[in-house]
């Protein structure tokens, strides 16, 4: 009987040895299982954050190239209103000419009676040299006013000839501006590689870090697009790597003011319908974490912004490849 109970408590303290053991195996489980989701929910507002920050940056640059368009068009209303001003000014040029031209005629008209009655008064036989004396003064008169009347005349027509370039020079400005809206809204901008390197021809990178150089060249290659692809052929392009905290350029080799010549504020490009490579190159410690490449187009000694130039590549240190990675990560 002893043998049994004594079988019998050892079998109890296995059971709870087994117990004990299953709760905490199932405890242990649940603790990474909880831990794991919390990582997740971590990682998930993480994401959210900089979905939200890039989305907020999105929004401002929406917002700017809205005021930019505006402005654009502002002034094409502007050149518009000036058009018609200008074409105002030329219906009464116009009766002003027609006027003057008028009155010439009948001053020319007069000047020959003139002549014609001094003519006629030299074949008669008795010469009345007082008639014709005054006659003459009259026909000396009347060419001085004629004179007069040619020069209004001659003014008047210069003035709607240079009007008439000054309209056209408008409608040029305003047809030059609707080009450059829409090469400005309608160009697109396909990236085929951004590549982070430490060294000319080191390995790529996945992250860089602030207050080092550990990131020194981008390798990048892309191509432009539009609906009228000619639009595009042989413009002037500026490429850019700008610091977003910072809200500078970094510039194309580093800053050194014993070679201020060499401190490019980006690289500037020629379209051809090739795709377009280029390195850019600076090896100064990064002050930021958070970079943008930025494509303006060149007109007139002016850098202006496309629409659809701005690539967020860098965020948080990490080297984005593609923009719709930020909507793609939740």
């Amino acid at each position: 009987m002893k043998f049994f109970n004594s079988v019998k408590k050892k079998i109890i303290v296995i059971g709870i040895a087994v117990l004990i053991t299953g709760l905490g195996i199932f405890s242990l489980f649940q603790t990474n299982k909880l831990s794991l989701h919390q990582e997740s929910i971590k990682n998930k507002n993480s994401q959210i954050r900089e979905l939200n920050t890039f989305l907020d940056e999105e929004i401002e640059k929406t917002s700017q190239l809205e005021e930019r368009n505006k402005v654009l068009e502002d002034s094409i209303t502007t050149l518009h209103l000036k058009i018609a001003q200008l074409e105002n000014q030329l219906i009464e040029r116009d009766k002003e000419i027609k006027y003057l031209k008028g009155k010439l005629k009948r001053r020319n008209v007069a000047y020959q009676d003139l002549k014609d009655k001094i003519a006629l008064m030299y074949r008669k036989e008795h010469l009345d040299k007082r008639a014709i004396a005054k006659l003459e003064k009259e026909k000396e008169s009347l060419k001085k006013e004629m004179g007069f009347i040619q020069g209004d005349y001659n003014d008047h027509v210069a003035a709607k000839g240079a009007t008439e370039e000054e309209i056209k020079d408008y409608r040029k400005n305003i047809v030059d501006m609707q080009l450059l809206t829409n090469l400005i809204e309608n160009t697109q901008i396909k990236f085929e590689k951004i590549e982070g390197r430490k060294y000319k021809n080191g390995r790529k990178i996945k992250r860089m870090k602030r207050n080092t150089n550990s990131w020194q060249f981008t390798d990048v290659k892309f191509s432009l697009s539009h609906p009228n692809h000619r639009a595009l052929l042989d413009k002037q392009f500026l490429f850019k790597l700008y610091d977003t905290e910072n809200e500078l350029v970094l510039t194309y080799l580093e800053e050194n003011p014993a070679f201020p010549g060499r401190n490019l504020k980006g690289v500037p490009f020629k379209f051809d319908g090739n795709s377009i490579e280029l390195s850019y190159i600076n090896m100064q410690k990064k002050k930021s974490e958070n970079y943008e490449i930025r494509i303006y187009l060149l007109h007139e000694g002016e850098e202006i912004a496309l629409e659809k130039g701005v690539f967020s590549f860098i965020r948080d240190g990490k080297f984005i490849s593609n923009a719709n990675n930020m909507l793609s990560a939740l």
